[in-house]
């Protein structure tokens, strides 16, 4: 009698949502996924002074985009901004350069993809700069585009 040795190797799967928590079953995952990225969109809303699309704040983009402008006003509001990058399919290098602990009281415009994919952030203060290239601040705009 000879024995003979025989390897198996199993693949498992496990499926991480957009918070990094994990799991075995991917339809389990989406449904995770989709309740939280409901309630960050909730959170999101809950700091908003001003909704509209893309192209209703930058006059150029997409009009499918939702745009928002956020005051996060606690340590909480920046970190629902955090998640919102995480949930739109970002990583923690975008977060670092997007996200400052400055923003804090400070307008902020969040732009998310018509398709549930891709979140931009920039400061209010930055965006009026660009766009008047430099012109403007936000200080010597007049009190309704504030």
């Amino acid at each position: 009698m000879k024995e003979i040795k025989i390897e198996e190797t199993i693949c498992k799967y496990k499926y991480e949502a957009c918070d990094g928590t994990q799991f075995d079953d991917k339809e389990e995952c989406i449904k995770y996924d989709k309740t939280m990225i409901g309630i960050i969109r909730g959170r999101l809303k809950e700091m908003c002074v001003s909704e509209g699309s893309e192209e209703d704040f930058l006059f150029c983009g997409s009009c499918d985009n939702d745009a928002w402008i956020c005051i996060p006003k606690t340590e909480k509001d920046i970190d629902t901004i955090k998640q919102a990058i995480l949930a739109y399919g970002g990583n923690q290098q975008q977060i670092d350069a997007m996200v400052k602990d400055d923003y804090i009281n400070t307008p902020v415009v969040v732009i998310i993809g018509y398709d549930g994919y891709g979140c931009w952030i920039t400061s209010y203060k930055k965006l009026v700069e660009f766009a008047t290239k430099g012109k403007f601040t936000v200080a010597e705009l007049p009190e309704q585009d504030k």
